[in-house]
């Protein structure tokens, strides 16, 4: 119960804050990593917590709404609704906007790189085309490789791994 209270309580913060700043994105963001956080205390698949990334994924799109060129907001968009096993064109514009403005934040692409090597197969080939140019793009940076390994292990994706690391 003190758990649940303590959400409330700064979710109740967070509302407030909205209603004197309406046009926020950090403020629909952090609404948005709330419900996340409530949708992971449960069962992964249970109604409440598809309930809790449904909200989640309003408020993610509120902060893209006002922030268009928010990658983070994007990148956490396309995963709540991959969660909720959604995946349509709004799941895959999310996905190239998360690649295309936040080339360079490297969090960010690790959730990217995460959802879009998982999802390979459904990726129309323009998205294929931004992740392999983003893994060759990353290619000389630090830890690059401890990045890349454990989602080319997880999503047996070493065939396309491999010539991007030789080039």
């Amino acid at each position: 119960a003190g758990d649940q209270e303590m959400w409330q309580f700064e979710l109740d913060k967070l509302l407030v804050a909205q209603k004197f700043d309406p046009w926020n994105a950090d403020i629909y963001m952090d609404i948005g990593r709330m419900y996340e956080w409530k949708a992971l205390s449960g069962s992964a698949w249970n109604s409440k917590s598809k309930e809790a990334r449904e909200v989640a994924i309003y408020n993610y799109k509120q902060a893209i709404k006002y922030r268009p060129t928010w990658a983070l907001a994007w990148a956490n968009y396309a995963q709540s609704q991959l969660l909720i096993r959604v995946i349509n064109d709004n799941v895959l514009l999310a996905i190239s906007n998360g690649f295309k403005f936040g080339r360079w934040q490297e969090e960010t692409q690790k959730k990217l790189l995460w959802l879009s090597i998982g999802m390979w197969s459904k990726l129309p080939e323009d998205i294929k085309a931004q992740v392999r140019d983003q893994v060759s793009s990353i290619m000389g940076r630090k830890n690059t490789i401890t990045i890349l390994t454990p989602i080319a292990i997880r999503f047996k994706w070493f065939d396309e791994l491999m010539p991007l690391v030789n080039n």
